[in-house]
């Protein structure tokens, strides 16, 4: 029986509240390429002046458990600056879009089967960005396009969204400003009739920039993951 595409999506909303149904998903944060790969780092220098370039950071997860594939997830990724520190304006200046010139989300999918691919076609999804002084916040939710989804296994790791960063102008304000960002969590609907897999574990879910040997995400590294939304006053916008 095919489940449309909203109503995987409305079941991922209202089901994630629900307990697992197996062990929590391991959640894997990484620069260039997804958590294992050839070329994949948790840390990246990232000099402005260069705005061809443009950076990728892939949200990863490993089940932990055998699933005929996952039908929807939704994720959320923090932006954080060192303590005691506030965000550069290029991450606070969104103008009437509401959303960083920069930054893009996308939900990639392969249909010749590679590694770490949960689906044969890109998923279909929407994406908002909010922030604090000290906090940028990307929420994702996504639902695999009909016919699309393929097995997953336990212990694969597999790529649930690509940010891509376009590197700032020279002398932007804060363009080379040290940052942490960590996978907050991730909500995922295996099956439609199941209960809704939440994680928000996992040691390799923290990356920086700008940061050597890592040292602005060692805080940060303390606490359990932040999940509430910043102040009502500040900017929020769906895409």
């Amino acid at each position: 029986m095919r489940t449309s595409w909203r109503c995987l999506v409305a079941a991922l909303v209202l089901g994630c509240a629900a307990p697992a149904a197996a062990g929590e998903p391991e959640l894997f944060l990484s620069w260039r390429a997804p958590h294992g790969a050839p070329g994949a780092s948790s840390v990246l220098a990232r000099p402005c002046g260069d705005t061809t370039q443009v950076d990728s950071l892939y949200l990863c997860v490993r089940l932990g458990e055998n699933a005929t594939g996952v039908y929807a997830l939704k994720a959320q990724v923090l932006f954080s600056a060192g303590t005691g520190d506030t965000l550069a304006p290029t991450w606070r200046n969104v103008g009437g879009r509401g959303w960083p010139g920069f930054l893009q989300v996308e939900f990639p999918g392969d249909s010749a089967g590679a590694s770490g691919s949960l689906w044969t076609a890109a998923g279909i999804g929407s994406y908002a960005y909010d922030f604090t002084s000290a906090n940028a916040r990307v929420r994702m939710i996504c639902g695999a396009p009909p016919g699309a989804v393929r097995p997953v296994s336990a212990d694969g790791i597999y790529t649930l969204a690509r940010l891509l960063l376009r590197r700032s102008p020279a002398r932007t304000p804060g363009c080379d400003q040290p940052l942490c960002m960590q996978f907050v969590s991730a909500s995922l609907l295996l099956e439609p009739t199941k209960p809704v897999v939440n994680g928000v574990l996992g040691k390799y879910r923290f990356v920086s920039m700008n940061s050597a040997a890592d040292r602005v995400c060692r805080e940060y590294r303390k606490t359990r993951p932040i999940v509430t939304a910043p102040a009502a006053s500040d900017t929020a916008q769906a895409r």
